[in-house]
């Protein structure tokens, strides 16, 4: 550290000998005795500079011939790393940030759906509508209104459609939505938002469309078995479990992550 400025660095004897979480108060000349926490994003740039390290000592091993040594050591850096990074190296996101991106996802959405299917939706109101006034009419008229089934007829002669309409509508925005902006861009507007990108957990790069696909349909799942008789019933709770699932998964995936062998990952922030 000779030469160094004075500052907050990393913490040379820490408590926990396997795993840096302090950062020491260097003078100038010599440690001193201030010590504390350090910050998720420090603690995350440690383990990947402990896996790129780790990453060398195997190459270096593959060279000499010790591949039994290097297998163990890749091993070691995969258990020792994946609750934090991918196997490569790179910070995993957060599941609040997730959870943000994928509110920010879900507005959007809202907006496109409502914009695509408004034929559907202005249909829907206007059948409504039109039942209210003839009941209004016949009232100030002073004539028999019609029934009840009468009007709940004629209201779902052209509700229900409208419905159908709008919920394949709907259906059609989100697939396009997420396998489009994930495919093109590893990202949706929400993730891109808060820095965040869906790679492959073993490497980077482009998603394959296999895992695209997948990602999206375990994703949507609740959706789906919602139109399912009795099944729907609990569709909801597949949902929220997939959306929970990161916070205790080892690995950080949510269930159509792992389905798709994926992870969020922090490319910004």
């Amino acid at each position: 550290m000779m030469g160094e400025p004075a500052g907050w660095y990393r913490d040379p004897a820490p408590a926990n000998r396997g795993e840096s979480t302090t950062v020491r108060y260097w003078d100038g000349q010599a440690w001193t005795a201030q010590v504390k926490p350090a910050s998720r994003a420090q603690r995350q740039a440690w383990q990947a500079e402990d896996v790129a390290r780790y990453h060398a000592q195997v190459a270096e091993q593959v060279e000499l011939g010790y591949a039994g040594v290097a297998t163990q050591l890749r091993q070691h850096v995969v258990l020792e790393t994946s609750r934090d990074i991918t196997p490569g190296g790179q910070p995993l996101a957060g599941w609040w940030s997730r959870v943000a991106a994928s509110s920010v996802d879900g507005l959007l959405l809202t907006v496109l759906q409502l914009v695509f299917g408004w034929h559907f939706v202005s249909a829907i109101v206007g059948a409504f509508r039109g039942v209210l006034q003839q009941a209004a009419d016949a009232a100030r008229a002073g004539v028999q209104p019609p029934t009840s089934d009468q009007l709940g007829a004629q209201l779902m002669s052209v509700v229900w459609p409208a419905v159908l309409g709008f919920i394949a509508v709907s259906l059609l925005v989100r697939f396009l939505y997420g396998v489009g902006f994930l495919k093109a861009l590893q990202a949706t507007p929400g993730k891109m938002a808060l820095g965040l990108q869906v790679r492959l957990r073993e490497r980077p790069g482009v998603l394959p469309w296999g895992s695209v696909l997948a990602r999206w349909f375990t994703q949507n799942l609740g959706t789906f078995l919602a139109f399912v008789p009795l099944v729907g019933l609990f569709a909801w709770g597949f949902s929220v479990l997939d959306d929970l699932w990161p916070l205790w998964d080892g690995k950080r995936q949510a269930l159509h992550d792992k389905t798709a062998r994926t992870n969020v990952v922090r490319v910004r922030g």
